[in-house]
């Protein structure tokens, strides 16, 4: 006391929340210090709150370790800081600075009431690592039944990669698990967010997302595409049987700001859509008689109903979208009407003029062009085709147009590709069904010229050695002395699609390589306020990569009405991509075959347009949907959002970083247990009735995946024989640990003599070097367990753990006392793991200064044992 004023009392940071930093952090706090317990995980309680009793009196260990976790939480004194970790410490004794690293929990802890509502309504189910990968838990859920703070956390790792490799960035992964739930409106709604077109594209696109799927690494990625078409299939056969009705029609305001789109694709509906959201009045103007673009007049019927089209484009017309038909931009409707009638202009006409060969012989009778070939095929008066059909080209509307030639009576269909089979533009399933249907493709050749006097007769064709470029450029080159000659009574030439030279040089903007010049992100053109998108901006390509267009101009074009900058924040800027250190691992998981959606067989389906590939049913989608590995753990479906009445969940929920002054600080950060994987020789990780210690605890605890009964994993049986194998990475410089652990005899010991109290007739071997029982009446414990009839002692160390076919027995091989090759089958063998320093807190202690030992436990001195290398930091 000085000057009648009290000494103010300085702070301290406990970093590890287990039985150690919480009996610290409370022993603090009632002395009047203030307490800062910093936990990296999600509640406090470290090893103990896992583990079932204590040695040597046989307490339960949640009994003593409860009561403390509540007292924490109730003193004033401490603040308990979980997700978080010490990452910095300035300064000097009695008066650091400590910079915390503090981890979203997703959940506002001052409002969630712990009702467990959000746990209830997620889909995502995944491996406890609480119970040891023994049970299986939600993406957002309590630590544990006990935990402190009494929250639940959401698991987040990032966006998958599915998500990240769709142009669109659907949240493949979030449809899927609504999927499983068998919550199918949701599910499409879900994909709708991101894709209005999700019928289509579950029948025709490429599917990007799964040339990333994680299940690919174990038997085959998922069928994504699929199970889009089947959610968004539901939907619709819901509508049809009059169980859902199609949303109320909106219109926008009065005064909204006018958005003109030209053009009805995919791109030009996409963003019509998104802007109609947003509070805009969106007319979009196309040139032909009906909306869709290529969709409806590029893709056969076969690939894609017409039906299907139609209602894709009621849904996005409902969302307060007029659509303005028969209305060509230069010719009906000037681009300078629309600039004073509209705020802001989206162009995305398409590329709808098929590219000319340039050879002799082009304009003979019996020439056709792939464009306009189809376009007319999905109308009403059906283009005629010839006998022997030659299609040139190799890309999608090659294919479209060949197999389509088919359906309409040609009796004889070849294809002509510069390209090699493997090099080919269209899809490989494309080509396979073209080839299935009998189309024949002759690979690595290209038109030289075309002959016939007045009609086709045929075409004289040149040996293409080479494609592309060094460079991956277009860039064929021919033997022109390897030529030959194919007859045709037509020729379709299907090499490319062009914008329109009348839209280009109407609309007064600049252009490049036959397209509007567009800048990738904003989609802005030379010209403010007028957005280009889509293939007149970047040339063919696939639905959903215009559809992901689509998205980014809407988003620019409300960005540059409100006043707000193009480029910052946009929503690609909050994807995380999933790092690959991440990924789940695939070496345990169960080989399962992929769903094949069934289609109409290739003698049958030519004939006519009927779609040749049938949905899944719903026990198909259901079992594919389950192979789903979920990879980012939370899959942003929501549910929980819709499920928590207190609106606590906050998926935008941000890291953050803590500066606290403290004059001290205390070390407890536990340990890891060995990773038994390192000890390949006991067939962890593949035989399933191989357990660590700490899982036999998990086991063993009424609380846990087994509510206490001791059983065998793989059949459920009860395990009679258990054998325990001591020092498992402990005392063994082969793994790197050549230290003793210290409490792996008397934990083994423990839970020999607990498994026998929940298992009549239990036969337990413990295989050990040598026990080691010191201290707090240890060795009487030891002897009492060694007095016990069902409870041996071999003091031999097994070589080799080994599952016996059929019975899933597990077969151990050892040296008895007379040195002789002993095998047992054992129903359980249980692993006593030894204590790793945890390597991410071993990384942060050496950022903060402190030496380490070399197994990277904290150095000290024998004479000091609490001190560290640095003063004011002590360690226990």
């Amino acid at each position: 006391m000085k000057n009648g004023k009290k000494k103010k009392v300085g702070a301290v940071l406990v970093q590890g929340g287990g039985i150690a930093g919480v009996q610290a952090s409370l022993d603090l706090a009632n002395s009047g210090f203030k307490v800062y317990l910093v936990e990296n995980s999600a509640a406090i309680g470290g090893m103990m709150a896992h583990l079932d009793k204590t040695f040597p009196t046989g307490d339960c260990a949640t009994c003593i370790v409860s009561p403390k976790l509540v007292e924490c939480a109730r003193n004033l004194n401490i603040e308990i800081l979980t997700l978080s970790t010490l990452e910095k410490l300035e300064g000097t004794p009695g008066n650091f600075k400590a910079f915390v690293k503090k981890s979203p929990r997703y959940i506002d802890e001052k409002i969630c009431n712990d009702c467990g509502d959000c746990t209830k309504a997620c889909p995502v189910e995944i491996a406890d690592r609480y119970n040891r990968d023994l049970g299986k838990r939600k993406v957002i859920q309590k630590y544990s039944a006990q935990a402190i703070p009494a929250k639940p956390r959401i698991l987040k790792l990032g966006h998958a990669p599915c998500k990240m490799e769709c142009p669109a960035n659907i949240n493949v992964q979030g449809y899927i698990q609504l999927i499983k739930k068998k919550e199918y409106k949701k599910a499409a709604d879900l994909i709708r967010e991101r894709n209005p077109l999700a019928a289509i594209c579950g029948r025709v696109c490429p599917a990007p997302c799964e040339s990333k799927c994680t299940r690919a690494d174990v038997d085959a990625a998922l069928a994504i595409r699929q199970l889009k078409r089947f959610a968004v299939d539901e939907e619709i056969r819901m509508v049809k049987a009059g169980e859902l009705v199609l949303p109320e029609e909106k219109f926008p305001l009065a005064d909204a700001p006018k958005i003109a789109v030209i053009g009805a694709g995919p791109a030009g509906l996409t963003a019509a859509g998104d802007l109609a959201d947003r509070g805009f009045a969106v007319t979009v103007y196309e040139a032909a008689g009906g909306a869709g673009g290529m969709l409806l007049w590029g893709i056969p019927a076969y690939r894609l109903p017409k039906e299907t089209l139609a209602y894709e484009v009621e849904l996005i017309r409902r969302r307060g979208v007029k659509i303005v038909l028969n209305c060509r931009i230069g010719k009906d409707k000037t681009i300078e009407e629309l600039r004073k009638e509209n705020a802001a202009l989206f162009i995305s006409a398409g590329s709808h003029v098929s590219r000319k060969l340039g050879v002799p012989g082009e304009a003979t009778q019996g020439v056709d062009f792939g464009v306009e070939f189809l376009r007319q095929a999905g109308g009403v008066d059906k283009p005629r085709v010839g006998s022997h059909v030659l299609v040139i080209g190799g890309g999608n509307v090659a294919v479209d147009v060949a197999r389509t030639a088919l359906r309409l009576g040609a009796k004889q269909v070849e294809m002509v590709a510069l390209e090699k089979r493997d090099e080919m533009p269209a899809y490989k399933e494309e080509i396979a069904a073209t080839l299935a249907e009998g189309i024949t493709i002759m690979n690595g050749w290209g038109p030289n010229r075309i002959l016939g006097d007045g009609a086709v007769a045929g075409i004289e064709l040149r040996e293409c050695t080479r494609v592309f470029d060094e460079n991956g450029r277009f860039s064929p080159a021919y033997n022109e002395k390897n030529l030959k000659i194919l007859s045709a009574d037509q020729i379709i030439v299907a090499i490319g699609q062009a914008v329109h030279p009348d839209l280009l040089g109407h609309c007064g903007l600049t252009t490049s390589r036959g397209c509007f010049m567009a800048d990738p992100m904003t989609l802005e053109t030379s010209v403010p306020g007028i957005f280009a998108g889509g293939e007149n901006a970047t040339g063919p390509g696939s639905v959903i990569q215009a559809v992901a267009a689509g998205k980014r101009a809407a988003e620019s074009i409300e960005r540059f009405l409100t006043g707000k900058e193009l480029r910052a924040d946009r929503f690609t800027d909050a994807l995380k991509p999933l790092p690959e250190e991440a990924l789940p691992s695939t070496d345990d998981v169960e080989k399962r075959a992929r769903a094949e959606a069934a289609v109409v067989p290739a003698g049958e389906r030519t004939a006519d347009f009927r779609e040749i590939e049938a949905g899944f049913s719903e026990e198909e989608a259901l079992a594919e949907a389950e192979r789903c590995l979920n990879c980012a753990l939370c899959s942003e479906c929501m549910e929980c959002v819709a499920a928590c009445d207190k609106k606590a969940v906050n998926h935008v929920m941000a890291e953050e970083t803590l500066t606290l002054d403290v004059g001290s600080v205390i070390l407890t950060p536990g340990f890891e247990e060995f990773d038994a994987k390192r000890k390949g020789e006991y067939g962890f990780n593949r035989y399933r009735n191989v357990l660590t210690s700490v899982q036999f605890e998990r086991m063993l605890s009424a609380a846990g995946p087994f509510g206490g009964h001791v059983v065998r994993r793989d059949d459920g049986k009860e395990a009679k024989k258990i054998a325990w194998i001591q020092c498992a990475g402990s005392r063994d410089a082969k793994s790197g640990n050549p230290y003793c652990s210290s409490i792996c005899c008397m934990a083994t010991t423990k839970q020999a003599l607990v498994a026998s109290e929940h298992t009549a007739g239990l036969e337990a071997t413990i295989f050990n070097m040598d026990i080691r029982a010191f201290g707090k009446d240890f060795d009487q414990y030891y002897e009492r367990a060694r007095s016990k009839e069902n409870i041996r002692y071999i003091k031999s160390m097994p070589s080799r753990v080994l599952q016996v076919p059929g019975s899933k027995d597990v077969r151990l091989r050892y040296m008895d006392d007379h040195f002789k090759p002993v095998e047992r089958d054992f129903d359980l063998v249980v692993l006593a793991v030894g204590l790793d320093p945890k390597p991410a807190i071993s990384e942060s202690m050496a950022h903060l200064g402190i030496q380490l030992n070399e197994f990277g436990f904290c150095k000290t001195s024998r004479f000091s044992p609490l001190e560290t290398s640095r003063p004011g930091v002590f360690v226990a």
